[in-house]
């Protein structure tokens, strides 16, 4: 056999490799890519964080005044909308439908303008017994049915500032209530101890994520199953720590201790904890409790919830937010002022748009029966779908 020949057979002796070592590296690989995703989640949480605090200051300057003009506009569209419902002569749809839509902006404006006395006049006005009293003298009014007037009595609350009302609340908190409870579908009752914007978007996403899925969820749910090194780690250590093993007193109580924090750890599922004592054990030449490998196993788990908490705070910032899409695309500290500000932008834009629509109305449709009719049949249409 030559020389050259021997030499690949040794080549490919040596290169079998060795199992365990394989494995740590590829643990070893996979925790630093670990730690940088949780560099990673902790820049993000940061850039987020100081997104939300931007914003929240700038709609404090900017926006809040603009909503209060809002509210000042509403009130001028609703005293418009009252006087064509009662000058001009309309069947007892129409009239039903305008009068919903006047119990809707009643119901925001009473608790915005709480000491207005022509919001409170319109109030007394709208409600059902004023309606009852009325109905005599309109020979084209329809009888409400039980469940229409249990509707009509609950609008009426909501008007006078009862369900779902809190005087404590921003004009801004109010009017971000009012949208998403017609966009959504949702009980205003749900946000009555809603003061900030925050508890309203906390609020928010959890009636939208539990909606048809609430029984099958609480039914379903798994209890946590605790991952298997966690517990063997558990096992070795109150195999040590365990008093009952130990005569002297000092020692013994001294343990009671120790397995008093082993137990919370476990019970927490505190990795970093955990893997504290075991080293502290090491060190007191106990001897290693658990295997290098374990140990990069135990590591990488903890990176990983740690990452996973952040990026869960991350984005319960982001939803406070509006234009979540946005928020996600801004990657540095220097892009937020620049982000915010098309935020704030937008918010104003939406709010100066509705004044103007309603502004619109007031001028160009509530002035004669003729011009309101289109109006007035899309109402009607919604008012129908609504009572079903």
């Amino acid at each position: 056999m030559s020389s050259h020949s021997r030499q690949i057979i040794l080549v490919k002796s040596a290169a079998k490799p060795d199992p365990k070592s394989s494995a740590s590296e590829q643990l070893k690989k996979k925790l630093a890519k670990a730690r940088s995703d949780l560099k990673r989640a902790q820049k993000k949480l940061e850039l987020y964080k100081n997104c939300a605090a931007l914003h929240n200051q700038r709609r404090y300057e900017i926006v809040l005044p603009e909503v209060a003009r809002y509210y000042q506009n509403l009130k001028q569209w609703v005293l418009a909308l009252v006087q064509a419902h009662q000058k001009f002569k309309w069947n007892a749809i129409e009239y039903d439908a305008i009068a919903e839509q006047i119990e809707d902006a009643l119901s925001v404006l009473a608790r915005e303008l709480p000491e207005d006395d022509e919001i409170a006049a319109l109030v007394e006005q709208y409600s059902p017994s004023a309606g009852d009293e009325d109905e005599d003298e309109d020979e084209e009014d329809d009888d409400l049915g039980e469940d229409d007037e249990s509707f009509a009595r609950e609008d009426a609350r909501h008007a006078k500032g009862g369900v779902g009302a809190s005087h404590d609340r921003s004009p801004n908190v109010e009017l971000f209530i009012n949208r998403v409870c017609m966009q959504f579908g949702l009980d205003p009752e749900a946000f009555m101890d809603c003061k900030t914007m925050d508890q309203v978007a906390y609020i928010l996403h959890a009636q939208i994520g539990s909606r048809g899925h609430q029984e099958s969820t609480q039914a379903s749910t798994p209890r946590k199953k605790k991952p298997m090194s966690i517990r063997e780690l558990y096992r070795k250590l109150a195999s040590i720590l365990h008093p009952d093993k130990e005569h002297d007193p000092e020692v013994r109580a001294e343990k009671t201790e120790l397995m008093k924090k082993l137990n919370n750890a476990y019970r927490d599922n505190d990795i970093e904890t955990m893997m504290n004592m075991q080293m502290e054990l090491t060190q007191s030449d106990l001897g290693d409790l658990v295997s290098d490998g374990e140990v990069l196993k135990l590591t990488l788990e903890h990176v990983k919830l740690q990452t996973a908490k952040l990026m869960q705070q991350a984005e319960e910032f982001v939803a406070k937010m509006p234009r979540v899409k946005d928020i996600k695309k801004i990657k540095k500290l220097k892009d937020i002022e620049d982000a915010v500000e098309d935020l704030i932008d937008g918010e104003l834009s939406a709010l100066l748009g509705d004044q103007v629509f309603m502004q619109n109305e007031i001028k160009y449709c509530f002035h004669s029966k003729k011009a309101m009719k289109p109006k007035v049949r899309l109402w009607v249409e919604g008012f129908d779908d609504m009572l079903g």
